[in-house]
């Protein structure tokens, strides 16, 4: 029969590989199964040869303990990482660690064989170097999860950091057995250490250590201010009996009973009062505090001072770290949470099927961020939606629904006092929500109004201004129809008129050679005027059906310029207007269609003479114009008169069609006369000119004024003609 030891050490084997099967067939990252399994071969491998070790001799099991534990040190350090939520494991260091302690191994291996020989290099120095990489791994594992302690200051997590680290103890305590020459403890502490290991892997929720300690702490300290307070009453009634002969016994035993009835048990119940709030923090009437809460944003209608109240009550009855209200916006198959009053660098997208959102809709309870990185629920969590709530550093996620609507997430902080958070403070967290979200669809539904009110208001005022328009347009039309019927109706009848004389000269026989050339000049001269009316009309529809075309050339400004004024010499002559042109001739040239630039220099001219009174004087002027930013040159002509001016309304109303400046009931017939008007469309065509040529054409002036004569320019700007390595004036 096998000694008691042996069969312990059997049990041991069996039962570890039991429970390692349980658990790898429920543990869901399968990820971890390996490394467990890695964990548990050289315990069991050392177990083993522990067993048969009077058989294979101790030598056997001195030379393969340092590897073995090697192994188990490394792989422990790797599942210890885990203790970090969203820790990613570099592979390609762990395979480098793996394959020196083997080349250690083959070597030590080699140097007992005899096989190989290396100055300085037994096979205990292999051995020692195994070893010290055991050690040197636990230590680094240790002193990472004390970092990883100190940085976080998350209760839950900082508590599963412990496990992780009195784990790594446990082994440490193997190593030093094994030492130590106590092979039973060193198996014993290297089986809990696998236990441990599994235990943690198991669960998402462990027991609180700190807690623990502070209620063994606080029952401790109370079963000795308890027994101190009895032994000092019975002490003092046992001295007042032993003193007091003349006292019957029965009197103080009822004064006793009265004394512990009436003194010591309140005294005993004060007493664990106060050790339980100097441990622990008082418990608060959150009853209280969720009726003033509703109270206080019951008539609320702005976000931001809901906000600031619910985040004093919470910083006031948890003293939390950080605290944020996101509110939820639907996006088709997502939502997005979005900090209104101090926005995100980048919304929280989270998707309408999210196994959080889900989750949080049908418990209507707040979830840890600790059982989402942890917990089994959430296993299947994409890492991607896992790392865009972590990027929040909350604490608590608190859905706030109203009526199954999502209106947004509340996000808690740690607490600075590095508690945890508790199931009433929870309950009272999701308590705090659901008021909030009665407030925030209050005040979703104010904005919303606000909103409306003011999108009613400017439709209003833009309805208002196109009533406006609309008026202003229904007049154009109407002084358009006057103009033009004045404008066609002139030389009509100067053409019927002129039929009508030589109709009657012919019937006399009297038809002096004189009267017929003046006749006829005059029906031409009709007929001309006929003839531009019409083309403006055709101009004007090429301009709005966008079939305007243009035929571009190198021309200089100077000859367009002068064969527009030319057509004017006359009416000049004849209004005693004196036309100054200067500047031209050293500009470069322009890339225009010069009939059409002629058209448009042509109607600003006779803008000029019509707007300026006898005896005064018409400046056309040139400069070059450098674009710094483009590179480009530009050519700038500009039309100055000494005339009446333009007011400011009208600056760019002018360029409208059928606009005319002043009434049309004092329309002038004659087309150079001063305050003359025509139809209102030469403006429009020089501007739809202008931009065909991807230039641009804008009015100046100080004012309309009749006394003060402000006059006014108007400005053309047109691109000059690039040439590549020739001058333009060559060209």
């Amino acid at each position: 029969m096998l000694p008691i030891h042996q069969l312990t050490l059997i049990f041991l084997v069996i039962a570890s590989i039991l429970l390692f099967t349980l658990w790898a067939k429920k543990e869901r990252r399968k990820r971890l199964v390996p490394l467990v399994l890695q964990f548990l071969s050289p315990l069991i491998l050392f177990s083993f040869l522990v067993l048969f070790s009077p058989q294979l001799g101790a030598p056997i099991l001195e030379n393969v303990a340092p590897f073995l534990f090697f192994w188990s040190a490394f792989t422990l350090t790797r599942i210890s990482n885990f203790a970090h939520p969203h820790y990613r494991e570099k592979v390609f260091k762990y395979v480098v660690g793996y394959f020196v302690g083997i080349a250690l191994f083959i070597l030590q291996f080699l140097s007992l064989k005899r096989t190989l020989s290396l100055p300085y290099f037994s096979a205990e120095a292999f051995s020692i170097l195994l070893w010290a990489l055991s050690f040197s791994n636990t230590l680094f594992s240790l002193f990472r999860l004390i970092g990883l302690y100190r940085n976080n200051h998350t209760a839950l997590y900082r508590n599963r950091i412990l496990f992780w680290l009195f784990v790594n103890l446990l082994f440490v305590f193997s190593i030093f057995n094994y030492f130590l020459k106590q092979t039973s403890l060193t198996i014993g502490f290297s089986y809990l250490t696998l236990v441990s290991v599994i235990y943690i892997l198991s669960r998402s929720e462990l027991p609180d250590l700190f807690l623990l300690v502070r209620r063994s702490l606080s029952l401790l300290i109370e079963t000795l201010a308890v027994y101190l307070l009895f032994t000092l009453a019975l002490g003092f009634f046992l001295l007042l009996a032993l003193n007091s002969t003349s006292v019957p016994i029965s009197y103080l035993l009822f004064g006793g009973g009265v004394f512990f009835s009436l003194l010591i048990y309140p005294l005993v119940g004060k007493t664990r009062k106060f050790i339980r709030n100097r441990l622990w923090k008082a418990k608060r009437n959150y009853t209280s505090l969720l009726s003033n809460y509703s109270r206080t944003i019951a008539s609320l209608s702005d976000l931001e001072t809901l906000f600031s109240h619910l985040s004093d009550l919470l910083h006031q009855t948890f003293d939390i770290q950080d605290i944020w209200l996101l509110t939820a916006t639907d996006k088709g198959e997502h939502f997005e949470f979005q900090n209104n009053l101090n926005p995100l660098s980048s919304p929280l997208l989270i998707s309408k099927h999210s196994q959080v959102l889900l989750y949080l809709q049908e418990n209507k309870t707040p979830l840890l961020q600790y059982v989402l990185d942890f917990g089994e629920t959430f296993a299947d969590i994409s890492e991607e939606e896992k790392n865009a709530i972590r990027s929040l550093k909350g604490d608590v996620l608190v859905p706030i629904l109203f009526q199954d609507e999502w209106l947004g997430l509340l996000i808690i902080g740690a607490k600075t006092s590095g508690d945890r958070f508790f199931e009433e403070e929870i309950l009272f967290l999701q308590a705090i929500a659901d008021q909030t979200a009665v407030a925030l669809k209050n005040t979703i539904l104010y904005e919303d109004l606000l909103k409306r009110n003011r999108e009613n208001e400017r439709l209003n005022i833009e309805l208002t201004m196109a009533n406006k328009e609309l008026a202003r347009l229904d007049k154009a039309k109407t002084d358009f129809i006057n103009i033009a019927s004045h404008e066609l109706r002139t030389p009509l009848t100067q053409i019927l008129g002129f039929n009508d004389f030589l109709g009657e000269m012919l019937q006399s026989g009297n038809l002096p050679q004189s009267s017929l050339e003046r006749m006829v000049a005059g029906i031409k001269k009709a007929a001309k005027r006929l003839e531009e009316i019409v083309s403006i009309m055709l101009d004007i529809s090429k301009l709005e059906t966008q079939i305007f075309e243009i035929h571009p050339s190198p021309v200089k400004p100077a000859t367009i310029i002068r064969a527009a004024a030319e057509k004017w010499r006359p009416a000049l002559d004849e209004r005693h207007l004196t036309l100054h042109i200067t500047d031209l001739n050293d500009l470069p040239m322009v890339q225009a269609d010069s009939q059409r630039m002629v058209q448009v220099f042509s109607e600003l001219i006779q803008n000029a003479i019509k707007s300026t009174p006898d005896h005064r004087d018409i400046f056309i002027t040139g400069k070059t114009i450098e674009d710094t930013g483009s590179g480009k040159t530009f050519v700038q002509i500009t039309v100055s008169d000494t005339g009446i001016g333009i007011s400011p309304e009208d600056i760019e109303k002018i360029f409208e069609k059928f606009y005319r400046i002043g009434d049309v009931l004092l329309h002038s017939t004659g087309d150079t006369k001063f305050k003359g008007a025509g139809p209102g469309l030469g403006l429009t065509i020089a501007r739809g000119i202008v931009e065909a040529h991807q230039g641009r054409i804008w009015a100046e002036s100080p004012g309309r004024d009749e006394k003060s004569l402000p006059g006014s320019k108007f400005h053309v700007l047109l691109p000059a003609f690039q040439t590549a390595g020739v001058n333009a004036e060559e060209k």
